[in-house]
């Protein structure tokens, strides 16, 4: 089992942040164990009969890698996000199993099988341009046209590629989740607000693209796919939380009030359109 270290950090982060004191066991590839224990001002990690005490819970990839992890024993599975297997009831919340558990094993299995292929036909790809541009650079004459022709094949092929991923993805996202009506409009109607990160010159520490038009592209594309019926992946969800999570961190960073509420309206649009793959 292959988990997450952005889900494995929002995990702890969301169930401390709820008054829950979650105990864990991490079991590595060699059988060792490490004994978590989360409260929200610190962590207590438990190896080899040593206890370490760390303040962040980032911290506690300082003593175990969690790429070496195989299973993790705990009241939730740390392979989805929590969202999708507790409830809140009042500021209470309350653990669940998780719904369509088996059409999103599917989901993630037809994914996986498919990442090796476009990755390994992507690096194909760019190799063969690569050596046939260093081959026709070493030509005293060379016909660039043909050139140019042979390398936009492979170049397609990445291309391709792409797409049909994207397809993968966006067909188990649609089958898991029906985005309704209201949503595809709310999000047409702030895709038009998409500017204001940009104006803002936002330029989130935790946000992919880490610059104001990297920003607003990714605000972009969530809103997009929400408007044309299609759910969120759960990453791309955690990657706008964390934007979310950042204005209110720091304030004074942020104090175009505006562009944060776009940002609130956002992520709470995501939080009921987003899939657990």
């Amino acid at each position: 089992m292959k988990y997450n270290k952005k889900v494995f950090i929002h995990n702890l982060e969301y169930l401390v942040e709820h008054d829950l004191t979650p105990e864990l066991t991490l079991i590595d590839k060699m059988g060792k164990k490490y004994h978590v224990r989360a409260e929200k001002t610190h962590c207590d990690l438990v190896v080899d009969q040593q206890e370490i005490r760390v303040r962040l819970i980032e911290d506690l990839f300082k003593h175990f890698k969690l790429f070496n992890i195989v299973k993790i024993e705990s009241e939730i599975d740390f392979s989805y996000g929590v969202e999708f297997q507790s409830v809140l009831f009042g500021n209470e919340l309350m653990i669940t199993s998780i719904e369509n558990e088996d059409v999103i094993k599917q989901a993630k299995a037809s994914i996986g099988k498919t990442t090796p292929v476009m990755v390994v036909g992507i690096i194909l790809s760019i190799i063969i341009i690569f050596s046939f541009a260093v081959w026709a650079d070493a030509q005293p004459d060379v016909d660039w046209l043909y050139i140019t022709l042979f390398c936009f094949a492979p170049a397609l092929n990445i291309s391709g590629l792409a797409i049909l991923f994207i397809s993968i993805q966006n067909k188990w996202a649609k089958k898991l989740h029906s985005v309704n009506l209201a949503d595809k409009e709310t999000a047409k109607a702030l895709l038009k607000k998409v500017k204001l990160i940009r104006k803002a010159k936002y330029s989130f520490s935790n946000v992919s693209y880490n610059h104001k038009e990297g920003v607003s592209s990714v605000f972009h594309n969530a809103l997009s796919k929400i408007s044309r019926g299609i759910p969120v992946l759960y990453l791309g969800y955690l990657n706008l939380l964390n934007a979310k999570k950042e204005i209110e961190n720091f304030p004074d960073l942020y104090m175009n009030q505006e562009a944060n509420d776009f940002v609130f309206e956002v992520v709470e649009l995501l939080q009921n359109n987003m899939v657990a793959i």
